[in-house]
């Protein structure tokens, strides 16, 4: 799989504010026309923004970000700087039900936060039948020219888009434009070390950017994380799921370049963030202190996460840069819907069945469990390996399967009951962080491998006899 492949299929996980987005909300089917569009963007969603210069607490830590239903995510003075108290803001319980969300465009108070609070409280409760959405289809709306970098499909949902940047004084991204891995060009010098190495990602027009890479740990460890920068005065309407906030360990760590980041490390995810005058440098680390990306790996410490900032010199990211590589011309036509090129399924498909089998799991109703996996597999347990034929012939196992460790990879990827943070990978969706893998056997969609993070369990295709 060359580079470019792999970042589509890294990045194929849609999030959007409806979406995601990741990054996302309620993701809802939406027509053809944006899909890949609402792809691009849902890669930011994998990032989470923070405060840094500020301490990495209160208002400007991660706490500071999240979107909840009981907190105002608006404070201090209007955009204008009238002293007027902007309206409060919140997010229906129902569409944060499950984990933390964070906004990746700016802080507490910030225009950019506020913005995107109020876009997705809106999107929360637009459309909810998908009535318009369904009407749409794959038909052009003739909205494409000036929002098709956003989540909108009806002249409604433009208008309202319109009123929000305009009451934070924010611009709308115009242009995107797919960079094949020169990163050190496209930001306008060199700010990775020899270790580290960035893959094929986008930029817009304003030096916004986000690529998919990896850091060279040592020989027999690598580091995979998605990198961003996140222009201030533009308005991006991705978030993030993190899990649970409360989780997050933070501290304020003084990189060799001389500039103060704050790391943050959970059990399943960590973050390594820093606040320019003119922008936000956001690092979503696949690693957290419990288990390794895709579970092939232990945890990392507090040392690797920092000796990791300290391979990214950030003096070179701001003042930004004016983008030297060209801009493609706004995206008008979308490739489709990226989950079908990769695995052969839709991703409305994908959430669905995913989602379905959560629910199951979530229930403890064990056989429509079973039922779900593709037999025959190869199961291991504390007890054994176990070449098991059928559903029913997995039951006595199902304990040793579908863990706790399991249940919660599964609950950290869920934004809510029908909506789950889903990648494809090598030609297989992917859900709890790549915990649990599926696709098309034989025609139906089935699960292929369960991994038991942090054990040698779980369930996989057999050996062939």
């Amino acid at each position: 799989m060359n580079n470019k492949q792999r970042y589509r299929d890294t990045f194929a996980q849609v999030r959007f504010t409806g979406r995601l987005v990741p990054e996302e909300i309620a993701n809802r089917n939406r027509p053809h026309s944006i899909k890949r569009l609402v792809m691009l963007a849902a890669v930011i969603c994998v990032l989470a923004v923070l405060g840094i210069t500020a301490g990495a607490s209160g208002m400007f830590g991660l706490q500071g970000m999240v979107l909840r239903p009981d907190r105002e995510l608006s404070a201090g003075t209007d955009s204008t700087g009238n002293g007027q108290e902007p309206p409060e803001i919140s997010i229906p319980v129902e569409t944060y039900d499950l984990v933390d969300t964070i906004s990746l465009s700016g802080f507490a108070g910030s225009p950019e936060k506020q913005a995107v609070a109020e876009w997705q409280q809106f999107l929360s409760g637009y459309d909810a039948d998908k009535e318009l959405l369904n009407a749409v289809g794959n038909n052009p709306t003739g909205l494409e020219q000036k929002y098709g970098l956003y989540y909108v499909y009806t002249q409604e949902m433009a208008d309202k888009l319109e009123e929000i940047t305009a009451k934070y004084s924010l611009r709308l991204h115009t242009q995107l434009s797919e960079v094949p891995g020169t990163w050190d060009r496209a930001a306008g010098g060199t700010f990775l070390a020899e270790s580290v190495r960035g893959f094929y990602g986008y930029m817009y027009e304003d030096g916004s950017f986000h690529f998919d890479g990896e850091w060279n740990i040592s020989d027999s460890r690598i580091l995979n994380f998605q990198f961003g920068r996140w222009v201030k005065g533009s308005f991006n309407e991705v978030v993030l799921s993190i899990g649970y906030a409360d989780d997050y360990r933070e501290w304020t760590y003084m990189t060799d370049c001389g500039i103060a980041v704050t790391l943050a490390i959970s059990p399943h995810k960590s973050l390594v963030l820093m606040e320019a005058e003119d922008a936000i440098i956001t690092i979503n680390v696949l690693e957290g202190s419990d288990t390794g990306y895709l579970g092939n790996e232990s945890g990392i410490t507090e040392e690797i996460l920092e000796a990791f900032a300290d391979s990214i010199d950030f003096t070179v990211l701001s003042p930004v840069r004016e983008p030297i590589l060209p801009l493609e011309e706004p995206v008008q036509q979308p490739e489709g819907d990226l989950f079908l090129q990769n695995t052969g399924i839709t991703e409305a498909a994908a959430q669905e069945f995913y989602c379905a089998l959560y629910r199951a799991v979530d229930k403890n109703r064990r056989q429509d469990v079973a039922e779900m996996i593709a037999w025959p597999r190869k199961v291991v347990t504390p007890d054994g390996e176990f070449f098991i034929q059928s559903a029913e012939e997995f039951l006595p196992h199902y304990a040793d399967v579908f863990t706790d460790d399991v249940v919660m990879a599964m609950q950290h990827n869920q934004y809510t009951m029908e909506r789950a943070d889903l990648f494809a990978w090598d030609g297989q969706v992917c859900g709890a962080g790549g915990e649990i893998r599926f696709g098309l056997v034989d025609g139906a969609i089935r699960v292929q491998t369960v991994h038991v993070p942090a054990a040698s369990m779980g369930i996989s295709v057999p050996e062939k006899r």
